[in-house]
């Protein structure tokens, strides 16, 4: 009853920008598992789906970053763009040859944006809030 409470909290406060932080450490998080519990061919399902999940993550702010309705200033738009290239580069050699030892780089970008998106400070006016 009180995970329940804390979830309906949660998505009912969460602003756009914690909920990607969240997201992206979901998806750091799956990769990690698959990386210490790696056991070659037996492990290749989850390896695939995790990489997958953080796939589709940033393939969403690649769509984002293309929006008219994105407030980003243009160099950062284009950095995420680049780094969105790089990961679907990476993915696709790790999907190829099954270097889990590659994850950490996947890893690492993920924490270090959802970190940075959780320094970043609210424009009060534009808190959009959203539920997960």
């Amino acid at each position: 009853m009180t995970k329940n409470l804390y979830q309906d909290t949660a998505s009912n406060t969460m602003t756009g920008p914690n909920i990607e932080a969240n997201i992206l450490d979901q998806a750091g998080m799956k990769m990690r598992i698959v990386q210490k519990n790696w056991k070659g061919a037996e492990s290749f399902r989850d390896l695939n789906e995790a990489l997958q999940f953080n796939q589709k993550i940033w393939h969403l702010f690649q769509i984002d970053v293309y929006k008219n309705t994105n407030d980003l200033p243009k160099d950062i738009r284009q950095n995420l763009l680049s780094i969105s290239i790089f990961i679907k580069k990476l993915t696709l050699q790790i999907m190829a040859g099954s270097d889990v030892d590659k994850l950490t780089t996947l890893i690492q970008i993920n924490e270090s944006l959802a970190s940075g998106l959780r320094c970043r400070p609210e424009n009060s006016n534009k808190t959009e809030h959203v539920s997960i």
